[in-house]
């Protein structure tokens, strides 16, 4: 079953014709390798300049944590894991990898 996320506004602010929208992802699933889609829409914008990812401590995440890399151009979420070995890049997570109850907050900075 690949991942599906469940999207929770927390917050939006507007400056000029920006606006600024924190939204709580939950993932649901088993994570597909390249990344898992995300449409604008569901981000409640019609074009997205910039993400920041705040991470949830909360115990909801029982699969620990991975690192989210928002992929703008492809609109993708793509996950890393951590690696044992010191100096080394952190891998993608695999295929199989379960990734219900992960959750993160999504600063998406845009157009509504």
């Amino acid at each position: 079953m690949a991942v599906t996320y469940a999207y929770t506004l927390l917050r939006t602010e507007s400056f000029g014709s920006e606006r600024v929208m924190d939204w709580q992802v939950t993932a649901t699933g088993t994570y597909t390798t390249g990344g898992d889609a995300f449409t604008l829409a569901q981000l409640g914008l019609t074009q997205l300049d910039f993400i920041s990812i705040m991470y949830d401590g909360s115990a909801s995440n029982t699969n620990g944590i991975a690192i989210v890399a928002p992929n703008i151009s492809g609109k993708l979420w793509q996950l890393f894991g951590s690696n044992s070995s010191s100096g080394t890049t952190f891998p993608e997570l695999g295929s199989s990898t379960t990734v219900t109850g992960f959750q993160f907050v999504a600063r998406c900075y845009g157009v509504a």
